[in-house]
């Protein structure tokens, strides 16, 4: 995605650039990622259907301004490995160098370089972007909550405040 993406709306004709992201799209939805592998994944997809289910948004746009938001609370507020695994994303993706001293730098330098990416393919990183007014967030907390039984299941549990705290970093 980070290779073939800004290629591919460079020149959208470009066949290689399209078949590399379809065919990465193709193995993020087919779950071939997560055999062999046990836990919870995600939590964001819980998160941006509280975009994407009640605003005129698409589903791609919705994670895109998820996504930073979530993997930055991860980083700052997770268990060492789940910092370790928010470190681990942005020196596989985005070829941040890993501080073995600092794993909570190096997972945070690779949320600014996510963000950096949605930025330079076009792609919102708020609400103001997603056309999502402000004064809606405790609504968009509470259907959270109640959609997910008072806990968003996924890589790092996440509560009210911590779901409140995502949100709000987004206005």
């Amino acid at each position: 995605m980070v290779r073939y993406a800004p290629v591919a709306i460079a020149n959208p004709n470009d066949y290689e650039a399209r078949a590399e992201l379809m065919m990465a799209g193709f193995l993020s939805h087919s779950d071939i990622m997560g055999m062999g592998r046990e836990g919870p994944r995600g939590g964001e997809h819980a998160l941006e259907s509280q975009i994407s289910g009640y605003y005129d948004t698409a589903h791609g746009a919705g994670l895109a301004a998820i996504m930073p938001a979530w993997l930055g609370y991860i980083a700052n507020n997770g268990s060492a490995e789940q910092i370790a695994r928010v470190a681990q994303f942005g020196e596989g993706a985005f070829g941040i160098k890993a501080d073995i001293s600092d794993p909570r730098g190096t997972a945070n330098e690779g949320v600014r370089a996510l963000r950096r990416w949605i930025k330079s393919i076009g792609q919102p990183l708020n609400f103001r972007e997603l056309g999502i007014p402000g004064e809606d967030l405790p609504a968009m907390v509470k259907r959270c909550m109640e959609k997910n039984k008072g806990k968003v299941p996924g890589f790092m549990e996440l509560d009210e405040q911590a779901v409140t705290e995502i949100f709000s970093s987004l206005l």
